[in-house]
């Protein structure tokens, strides 16, 4: 047996209560705890809907966030990148790459942008050995 549940209800809306129960031929109480569990339902829908906006909000935080770090980072190597292209000496046109595959080789879609951009060899120097500390 279900527990009991004393409501006082406006006259009007007793009348429409009751009226939609003869309408469908079921009891007041069954009418009644059907739009009990709607409404709360909805509550729970409300929340679950909260929660994942919560999350959503969160995860557009730390996307703004990476975003910033990666504009940071990227502005923090490019002038590097920029120094040593500059820094680097070009190969002599007769001079092939000693060997070694050029950067459009690796990629066969790469052809169209080879003509364009003349990408700098750079070529290790050699080191002198360092001395030995004792």
């Amino acid at each position: 047996m279900s527990p009991r549940l004393s409501v006082y209800l406006d006259p009007d809306l007793m009348a429409q209560l009751a009226e939609l129960a003869t309408r469908r031929n079921e009891s007041l109480s069954l009418i009644v705890e059907a739009a009990m569990a709607s409404f709360l339902k909805a509550d729970e829908a409300h929340r679950r809907e909260a929660a994942i906006m919560r999350r959503l909000n969160r995860l557009a935080r730390e996307i703004k966030r990476l975003k910033r770090d990666l504009s940071t980072y990227v502005e923090t190597l490019a002038p590097l990148i920029q120094f040593l292209l500059t820094v680097t000496p070009p190969s002599p046109d007769g001079a092939g790459t000693g060997g070694q595959l050029s950067p459009w080789s690796k990629n066969p879609r790469s052809s169209c942008c080879r003509n364009r951009i003349r990408m700098p060899v750079i070529v290790p120097c050699r080191s002198r050995p360092s001395p030995r500390r004792p």
